[in-house]
Order: C-alpha cells, then sequence, then structure tokens
C-alpha cells in the first residue's frame, strides 16, 4: 500500500502538462534532496513534498524537514534557484512555502489565506512552468 504522501505526489504529478519533465528524485542514496524536479524551456523548479492527514492547530514544518532537507532547502534558495516545499492537508488542501518559510512553523490561522485546492495547485504549477506566471500562492518569510 502507498504511503499517503506517495499518493498525494501522484496525484499532483499525473495531471501535469506534456512539455513538462517531471523526474522524481528519491532514492535511498539521496538524503536531503528534494522530492521532485520539475523543468521546462526557460524554467526549472525543485519541490519538497509534505503531507497530513489534517491541518493542526500550529504546524511545526520546521520540525517536517529534515536537517539535510533544510540544509539542502537553504542552499539551493541561496544559490538562486527555484524551490519550494509543498504541505498537503487532508484530501483537497495544499500551501505552498517558498522564501524559506519551511524554516518555522506556522499557525492555521497564519495558513488560512495560504491554502488552495489540489486543483488549483495544479493549475499554478502547469501557469507558473509554462513562464505564465511570476510565483505560486506562497507562505514566505
Amino acid at each position: 500500500m502507498a504511503k499517503p504522501e506517495a499518493t498525494f505526489v501522484h496525484y499532483i504529478n499525473s495531471p501535469i502538462d506534456t512539455g513538462i519533465y517531471t523526474q522524481s528524485m528519491y532514492t535511498p542514496y539521496s538524503n536531503g534532496t528534494p522530492d521532485c524536479y520539475y523543468e521546462a524551456p526557460d524554467k526549472h523548479l525543485w519541490i519538497e513534498y509534505k503531507y497530513e492527514k489534517k491541518m493542526p492547530g500550529i504546524y511545526r514544518l520546521n520540525k517536517q524537514v529534515s536537517a539535510l532537507q533544510a540544509q539542502w532547502l537553504n542552499r539551493a534558495y541561496d544559490n538562486g534557484q527555484n524551490v519550494v516545499v509543498v504541505a498537503g492537508f487532508g484530501k483537497t488542501d495544499v500551501v505552498v512555502f517558498s522564501d524559506k518559510s519551511w524554516n518555522r512553523e506556522h499557525t492555521r490561522q497564519s495558513l488560512e489565506s495560504y491554502t488552495i485546492t489540489r486543483k488549483d495547485f495544479i493549475e499554478q504549477l502547469n501557469t507558473y512552468m509554462h513562464g505564465n506566471a511570476p510565483c505560486f500562492t506562497a507562505v514566505q518569510r
């Protein structure tokens, strides 16, 4: 049986537009590397995915991201790479974390205005990768 996070990632990646290259980065030898790499002409993106059955009162994202993942994400961000953490909550909700906002905890109330549906996230991802949007609806520092 697939783990909930793997099911969430599969749901996101299944309808990705053709012309966007998607690569799962999971191997037992790549500790810290974000879960997926996306590439399109003139655009690339690294995403670390997280999944929770429901959004907690305080989302300790900084505890969900391992030390190696945080090191990788922060270095990539500092080197000008496009990198985000995407958290799925339950069967519908998604929150995107950018600009090193994965290094802290967040209250449910502070995330409410950034919560979008999975369908909206997939649409934003496709639009972003085709160069038609500067960024996602995302929590920032």
